[in-house]
């Protein structure tokens, strides 16, 4: 264990620079453990196209024809847009989930890395903590904040929402991966 905390002593800031640069990257194909879509909101089908140029929530799901009364389904309209790197377009239609359906975590959780991944990062934060609140038992809410909070350099408060991750359980891809940012942030 000493020889592991030498060596991350030696760190130099370039290095710490780069990792955090594809930490994005890892975390999305590493942290989630599944991907949005792969939730299941309800499991309902969602139809039409990934890329909108129309970044009002109402032409959205217009255009995919799902019922914008459903949470579910808008929820799983926004998966779709997120995962294809659509982040506005996902914005707005996880506001609209949770404009129906106020305690869908999964939506807050969604809806705060998409706004981290457009460089809104304090709002991701408030959305995040909102979620929270809304169900503090939720893994990968606690996961999500921690990361935004490492990634826009607030490590102190980075390594306390990640402790919180991994004790809810620290077996699960959740816990392993709070676990391995908080020794990153060390």
């Amino acid at each position: 264990m000493l020889n592991m905390k030498k060596k991350t002593d030696r760190l130099s800031s370039g290095t710490i620079v780069v990792f955090l640069l594809i930490l994005p990257l890892l975390f999305i194909s590493c942290e989630r453990g599944e991907k949005a879509s792969d939730k299941n909101r309800g499991g309902t089908p969602v139809t039409g196209p990934i890329i909108d140029t129309n970044t009002g929530a109402g032409g959205v799901i217009d255009r995919l024809n799902i019922d914008n009364k459903s949470p579910e389904a808008i929820a799983a309209a926004a998966d779709r847009y997120f995962e294809s790197g659509n982040y506005l377009q996902a914005i707005d239609l996880y506001k609209k989930a949770i404009e129906l359906k106020p305690q869908d975590v999964d939506a807050y959780n969604d809806l705060g890395l998409s706004l981290h991944y457009i460089r809104r990062s304090n709002e991701a934060i408030d959305i995040l903590q909102k979620g929270t609140k809304i169900n503090p038992r939720y893994q990968n809410i606690w996961l999500s904040l921690g990361f935004v909070l490492a990634q826009s350099g607030r490590n102190d408060e980075a390594k306390i929402v990640l402790k919180q991750a991994q004790d809810i359980n620290p077996e699960t891809p959740q816990g392993v991966e709070a676990k391995s940012l908080l020794q990153m942030l060390k």
